[in-house]
C-alpha cells in the first residue's frame, strides 16, 4: 500500500474527527457572527430610526392644518386676525406638507403604508386653495368661508393619512423588535453549541494525546522487537538507502560475506551483489554473492522497500542455499532415475501386453471356432473350462494394465448423454449368471428425481458400477447384492449417488482404510478366497476422482458391506434422446435386396460392412485390394459398389478409373468410395476418378443404407473436440454384431495396435510398411468409434506421405491405451453376456 494512502487511511481514524469538530466550531462562529452583527444592526436601526420623524412630522402636519382651521374659523366668527395672519399659519402647515412630500425618507414610509396616493390627493386640493392664498387682503378674508369649507373637506384624508403612517411605523418597529430577539435567540443556541463542540473536541484532544504516547510505546516497543530481529536473524539482513548505499548489517550478514559491520556501512551494494538480478518482488530470487577475499556463492534473496519522509528505504534479506542446491542436485538425479523406471515399467507392460494377451486372444479365438466343431459333452466340458480360464487370465491382465494406463496417462472423459436407467439394467443383467452360481439375489433401485438422462462418461461409469457390482459378488455366497442411483444435488450442485450394498461377510475395520490401494485383496471372514488381482476396487477410485468425485465404504463384519461413489453428474431433459445420431439403427433399410461389392484393404471393416449388408438381406461380395476388385467387377454386375480409396497395390481411384473405361457389366453402376483419411477424399486425383459419392469413415449403419437409398448421408468431421469414443457408431455394432463377433473384432483392432507400436518401439519406420499399418488401424478405428485415434493415425498417414522421417504424433501410445480402456469397458464380459 502506498504511503500516501497509508498515511490518509491513519487520518481517517486519528483527525478526521478532530477535524470535523474544528470545522463545526469554525461554522458556528461564522454563523454566530453573522448572527450577531445583523442584532447589533437592527439594535442601532431600532435606536436611531428615522421612523419616529416621520411620525412627528405627520401629527405636526395634522396639528398645524388644525391651527389653520382654527384661525379661519376665528375669522369668521370674531373677525380677529389679518390676512397676514392667515397666510403666516397657511405657510407654517404648507412648509409641514412640503416636507412629507418632497423628503425621500418620508416618501418610502408613506408609499410602504400604501398612502402615497392619499397624499397626492391632499396635497392637490391644498394646492388648489394656494391661489386663494396668495389674492388680495380683502378677497382673502372674504373668501374665509369657502376657505374653511375646503379645509374641512380634506381634514378626513389628512386624518386617515396620519392614523396609517402612525400604524405602519408602529408595526414595522414590532418587527425590528422581533428579529432581534430571534437574532439573540439563536446567537444563544450557537453559543451552547460551541460549548458542546468544544467540549468534545477537549474530549477527542484528550483520547488523541493517549493515542499518541501509546502509539510512541508500541513505536520504541516494536523498533526494540525489529532491532532484536535483525541482530538475531539467520538471514543475513542489509538495509540501504536511496542511493543503495548500506544503512545496516546485522551479524548474519558479517558471517556470509565477511564484512564487518563499520566497512560495511556506506558501502555500495553491488559490493555484496548485482541488485539488476532482482525485480522488486518480495518473493525470493536467485542471486550471485560476493565475498569480500573474492568468491562467489549462490545466494536466495529478496528485496522490499519502502517510501518514507526521510527517503527510499531498501531491504535486501539474503540466504546461502549451497547446502541446498546439493540437496536439490541428488533429488533431481532421484527423480530422473524414478522417471526412467516407470518408462521401463510402461515399456515392460506395453510389450507384455501385446506378449500375453495377443495369445490369449488367439486361444479365445480357436475357442470360437472349436465349440460348433465338437460334439462330445467332455470336450464341450472341457472347452468350457479353459474358455473360462483364459477370460479370466484376460481379465487379471487387463486389470493390471488399466492401472497402469491410468497411472501413465490423464484419464480422458467423453460426455454423452447416458440413462442411468438403462446402463444399470444392462450391468445388472450381464452378472445374473454369476449371482445365480452363487445363489444371490440380485436388487436394483432407481431413485433418480425428474430425468433419469445425464450428461456423463457412459464407458467410465460402467466400468465403476461394473467393478463395485463385481466385488460385492465376490464377497457375498447366498444372499442379496443391490445396486441403488440415487440423486443427492440440487440445480446448482447435481450429484449422483451409486451405492452397492451386499449380505456378503463384510470388511474388517484395519482393512477398510486400505481397500482402495492397488494389489489389496480382503480375504473373505470365511475364509474363501474371492479371487481376482485386488485393483478393482483402485480402479474405481481413481476413475471416481478424475471424474471430480469421491468413493467411501461401510461395512460390518458378518453383516455385510455398502460401497458409495457420488459423481457430479448435471441432469437432462426428459426428452433428451440419447441415440440422437443413431436412431435408424433399429429401423429396416426398407430397401430391395441388392448385390454389393465390397473392395476394402482391411479385414476388419470388410467384415463390418459385410454383417451390416447380410443383415439388411444384401448379397455380398468381397474384394481385399483394387486388382480383385477390378477382376470381379468385370464378371458379375452389381447395384453398388463400395471401394476403399487408399489401398496397396492398385488404389480404388485407379479401380474407379478402369471400371468407368471399360466395358464391363458396372461402367454405369454407382461407385461410393469411403475412406479413414480426410484428405485423400478431398484430393484432385480422387474427385476425378469417377466415384459417384465420397464419403469418410467411420461407416455407421444410419450411412449406410442412405447410401443404398441413394441419399448422401451426413458424416462426422474429426476435430480437436471429437469424443474418445462415438457412442452411435457402437450402437450400430451393438445391433449389427453379436457378442462374440464384437470380441473378436476388438481383438483384431488390439493385435493391429500392439504391433504398429512395437514397430514404432523398434525404429522400424520403412514407409511403405508403416503406411499400410497405420492405414489398416484408422479403418479399425474409424470403424470402431474411435474418434480421437482415428483423427491422430490419419494426421500420422498424411506425414508419412509427406516424408517425414518421425511421423508418429506424441502421445499416440498413450491415446491408443486409453482407447483400448474405453472400449474394453464397453465390451466387458458382463456386457456381452446381457446381450
Amino acid at each position: 500500500m502506498p504511503n500516501f494512502v497509508k498515511r490518509l487511511w491513519r487520518w481517517r481514524y486519528d483527525w478526521l474527527p478532530i477535524t470535523v469538530l474544528l470545522t463545526g466550531i469554525g461554522l458556528l462562529m461564522v454563523i454566530g457572527a453573522s448572527i450577531a452583527w445583523r442584532g447589533t444592526q437592527e439594535m442601532r436601526t431600532l435606536a436611531s430610526s428615522r421612523s419616529d420623524n416621520l411620525v412627528w412630522t405627520v401629527t405636526q402636519t395634522e396639528v398645524e392644518f388644525l391651527q389653520l382651521e382654527n384661525a379661519v374659523q376665528m375669522q369668521m366668527l370674531e373677525g380677529t386676525g389679518t390676512a397676514a395672519d392667515l397666510r403666516e399659519v397657511f405657510d407654517v402647515f404648507y412648509s409641514r406638507l412640503a416636507t412629507l412630500r418632497v423628503s425621500p425618507l418620508y416618501q418610502e414610509h408613506i408609499s410602504a403604508a400604501g398612502e402615497i396616493d392619499r397624499l397626492e390627493r391632499f396635497s392637490a386640493r391644498i394646492d388648489s386653495l394656494l391661489p386663494l392664498i396668495d389674492s388680495d387682503d380683502y378677497i382673502l378674508l372674504d373668501s374665509a368661508p369657502q376657505l374653511l369649507a375646503a379645509l374641512e373637506e380634506s381634514r378626513g384624508e389628512l386624518r386617515a393619512l396620519a392614523s396609517r403612517v402612525t400604524q405602519t411605523v408602529a408595526e414595522r418597529h414590532e418587527a425590528m423588535r422581533t428579529d432581534i430577539f430571534k437574532a439573540l435567540r439563536n446567537l444563544a443556541y450557537v453559543v451552547v453549541a460551541l460549548l458542546v463542540l468544544m467540549a468534545a473536541l477537549s474530549l477527542l484532544v484528550w483520547r488523541l494525546v493517549r493515542s499518541i504516547r501509546s502509539r510512541a510505546r508500541e513505536l520504541r516497543q516494536t523498533t526494540t522487537r525489529l532491532s532484536t530481529i535483525v541482530t538475531t536473524s539467520r538471514d543475513a539482513i542489509v538495509v540501504t538507502d536511496g542511493d543503495d548505499r548500506i544503512t545496516e548489517f546485522n551479524a548474519a550478514a558479517e558471517s556470509l560475506f565477511g564484512l564487518t559491520r563499520a566497512e560495511a556501512l556506506g558501502q555500495p551494494i553491488t559490493r555484496l551483489c548485482e541488485p539488476s538480478e532482482l525485480d522488486g518482488q518480495t518473493r525470493r530470487q536467485r542471486v550471485t554473492g560476493f565475498r569480500c577475499e573474492g568468491g562467489e556463492l549462490p545466494l536466495e534473496a529478496s528485496l522490499g522497500s519502502e517510501e518514507t519522509p526521510f527517503g527510499c528505504v531498501r531491504v535486501y534479506v539474503f540466504r546461502d542455499i549451497t547446502h541446498r542446491l546439493a540437496i536439490e542436485e541428488d533429488l533431481r538425479q532421484s527423480r530422473d532415475q524414478a522417471l526412467a523406471g516407470e518408462r521401463a515399467k510402461a515399456r515392460f507392460l506395453a510389450v507384455m501386453s501385446h506378449e500375453m494377451r495377443t495369445p490369449l486372444n488367439g486361444i479365445i479365438g480357436v475357442i470360437d471356432l472349436l465349440r460348433d466343431e465338437l460334439d462330445t459333452p467332455r470336450l464341450r466340458q472341457y472347452l468350457e473350462i479353459l474358455e473360462s480360464s483364459g477370460e479370466t487370465l484376460l481379465s487379471h491382465i487387463n486389470d493390471v494394465l488399466d492401472i497402469a494406463e491410468l497411472e501413465a496417462v490423464q484419464v480422458t472423459l467423453s460426455q454423452q448423454v447416458v440413462d442411468l436407467d438403462a446402463l444399470s439394467h444392462s450391468i445388472m443383467r450381464g452378472f445374473e449368471p454369476a449371482a445365480r452360481a452363487r445363489n444371490i439375489r440380485l436388487e436394483r433401485i432407481v431413485h433418480l428425481p425428474g430425468s433419469r438422462l445425464v450428461r456423463g462418461d457412459r464407458a467410465r461409469l460402467r466400468q465403476i458400477m461394473n467393478n463395485l457390482v463385481d466385488n460385492a459378488i465376490k464377497h457375498t455366497t447366498s444372499g442379496t447384492v443391490a445396486l441403488e442411483l440415487t440423486g443427492t444435488g440440487h440445480d446448482g450442485d447435481p450429484l449422483v449417488e451409486i451405492q452397492v450394498s451386499d449380505t456378503g461377510t463384510g470388511i474388517a475395520p484395519t482393512d477398510r482404510t486400505r481397500i482402495f490401494e492397488d494389489f489389496v485383496r480382503i480375504e473373505r471372514q470365511d475364509g474363501i478366497d474371492p479371487g481376482g488381482t485386488g485393483l478393482g476396487l483402485g480402479i474405481t477410485r481413481r476413475l471416481a476422482e478424475a471424474m471430480g468425485g469421491e468413493i467411501g465404504v461401510e461395512s460390518e463384519p458378518g453383516e455385510g458391506s455398502l460401497f458409495w461413489v457420488r459423481l457430479p453428474l448435471p441432469a437432462l431433459a426428459a426428452d433428451t434422446d440419447p441415440d440422437a445420431q443413431g436412431e435408424e439403427l433399429f429401423v429396416a433399410s426398407q430397401v430391395a435386396p441388392m448385390r454389393v461389392l465390397v473392395v476394402e484393404d482391411n479385414p476388419v471393416n470388410r467384415f463390418i460392412l459385410r454383417e451390416m449388408l447380410e443383415k439388411d438381406g444384401h448379397l455380398v461380395d468381397e474384394a481385399a485390394n483394387g486388382n480383385d476388385g477390378l477382376g470381379l467387377a468385370e464378371k458379375r454386375q452389381f447395384d453398388l459398389i463400395l471401394m476403399d480409396i487408399a489401398m496397396p497395390g492398385m488404389d480404388g481411384a485407379a479401380a474407379t478409373r478402369k471400371i468407368r473405361a471399360g466395358q464391363g457389366p458396372n461402367a454405369k453402376t454407382r461407385i461410393v468410395a469411403f475412406t479413414a483419411h480426410v484428405q485423400a477424399a478431398e484430393s484432385p486425383r480422387t474427385l476425378e476418378a469417377g466415384f459417384d459419392q465420397v464419403l469418410t469413415k467411420p461407416v455407421t449403419w444410419p450411412m449406410l443404407r442412405a447410401v443404398l437409398r441413394g441419399q448422401v448421408p451426413a458424416a462426422p468431421v474429426p476435430g480437436a473436440s471429437d469424443p474418445l469414443i462415438d457412442a452411435a457408431v457402437l450402437a450400430a455394432l451393438s445391433v449389427a454384431l453379436g457378442p462374440e463377433k464384437r470380441a473378436a473384432l476388438l481383438r483384431d483392432f488390439r493385435t493391429l495396435g500392439e504391433e504398429l507400436l512395437q514397430r514404432l518401439d523398434a525404429g522400424d519406420t520403412a514407409p511403405d510398411v508403416l503406411r499400410d499399418k497405420v492405414h489398416w488401424l484408422a479403418g479399425s478405428a474409424a470403424i470402431l468409434g474411435a474418434r480421437r485415434l482415428h483423427t491422430a493415425l490419419s494426421d500420422m498417414e498424411t506425414a508419412i506421405d509427406s516424408g517425414q522421417v518421425s511421423p508418429a504424433p506424441e502421445g499416440l501410445e498413450p491415446l491408443f491405451r486409453a482407447t483400448l480402456a474405453a472400449l474394453d469397458a464397453e465390451f466387458t464380459p458382463a456386457q456381452l453376456a446381457s446381450e
